[in-house]
């Protein structure tokens, strides 16, 4: 590279990072952070699939959240309490422990529920329901009801 082409490379790169740089408060003061994206301002946490779903519709929104493999079956039995991993792992149902995790996870992200870690050796873990989660019942009970009557109109129920 010659000398002039990197003096060129130089100020096209620091005209970039003057454009781009935030305006910084006079000195001495401290600017409030701005919150950032769909969420931020009422201090939630917001995945990116659900940011991208707010961008769709509401309906998407709330399939980004709660339309996970077994993510509806985990907040159906957390609705009866506080559950230890593997108890909610035998209630779920034919799940693996990583596939569970990584819902747990995305539920715990998204506001829904709770994971306590409690300072015991072993350590002891529960996951529960936020009021958040518990605002899901109406919904587990309706998806719930609908589910049966399909599986019976198909012929699956015993």
């Amino acid at each position: 590279m010659t000398a002039e082409a990197t003096a060129q490379e130089k100020a096209r790169t620091t005209t970039r990072a003057s454009r781009t740089a935030p305006a910084r408060a006079p000195s001495g003061t401290q600017e409030p952070a701005a919150p950032e994206g769909p969420g931020a301002s009422a201090g939630l946490p917001v995945r990116e699939p659900v940011r991208r779903a707010a961008e769709a519709c509401p309906v998407e929104v709330a399939i980004a959240v709660v339309g996970g493999s077994w993510k509806m079956t985990v907040v159906k039995h957390l609705l009866g309490g506080p559950l230890r991993f593997n108890a909610l792992n035998r209630a779920v149902g034919p799940v693996t422990p990583r596939v569970l995790t990584r819902q747990l996870r995305d539920l715990e992200a998204d506001g829904v529920v709770h994971r306590e870690v409690f300072p015991e050796v072993p350590p002891r873990v529960e996951y529960s329901l936020t009021p958040l989660g518990e605002s899901l019942a109406g919904l587990v009970a309706q998806l719930d009801t609908w589910g049966g009557a399909y599986a019976n109109r198909l012929g699956l129920v015993r």
